[in-house]
């Protein structure tokens, strides 16, 4: 999934300031935000080098509802 396709989905809050000892170069957390897939709300995040990920226990939670 492209970032552009990820952000279509997403809720981002605004954007969190960089560490105060930020080296420039170190990625940290960006933006936390949240996707809504089959009902459950799943926690996303966007990491400073462009990374978005999903809140792994969330996607457990959401693919152990649709098998039950």
């Amino acid at each position: 999934m492209t970032p552009e396709e990820f952000d279509a989905f997403a809720i981002w809050a605004p954007a969190l300031r960089p560490p105060r000892d930020w080296d420039g170069v170190t990625p940290y957390l960006l933006r936390v935000g949240w996707v809504h897939l089959r009902g459950q709300e799943l926690r996303a995040y966007q990491i400073s080098d462009g990374t978005r990920i999903l809140n792994i226990e969330d996607v457990t939670k959401v693919s152990q509802a649709v098998r039950d």
